[in-house]
């Protein structure tokens, strides 16, 4: 059973950036990846 994607709980993450965050910010944006990537692993 396929579940749309605006069923699926989700997240909206806002982060202090500039236009481009991946330059502006990439600290930002590995942390978050991160944080991703370990709660998926972890699921």
């Amino acid at each position: 059973m396929r579940i749309a994607a605006a069923e699926r709980p989700h997240e909206v993450v806002t982060l202090p950036t500039g236009h481009c965050p991946q330059w502006s910010r990439p600290d930002l944006v590995a942390a978050l990846l991160a944080r991703i990537a370990h709660a998926l692993v972890n699921r």
